[in-house]
């Protein structure tokens, strides 16, 4: 593997742990606050998606913007 692949691939693992530790403090941060279990999901699942539609957006801005710059 080469090294640029192997950073890529500590890059991906430190960026899914902090992913994954971030959900876990929100989610006893909005515990603590005092929303339900069903709430805190809800906030949750709100975020994913949102983070999924954001990502969704961006691949296709920069395909376009790709696309267009071919000759």
């Amino acid at each position: 593997m080469s090294a640029d692949a192997r950073r890529i691939l500590a890059v991906q693992a430190l960026r899914a742990f902090v992913y994954g530790l971030g959900s876990v403090l929100i989610g006893v941060a909005l515990e603590h606050r005092g929303l339900s279990g069903t709430e805190v999901g809800a906030v949750l699942g709100a975020l994913l998606a949102g983070s999924a539609l954001v990502s969704v957006a961006l691949a296709r801005h920069g395909d376009a913007r790709t696309s267009s710059c071919s000759p």
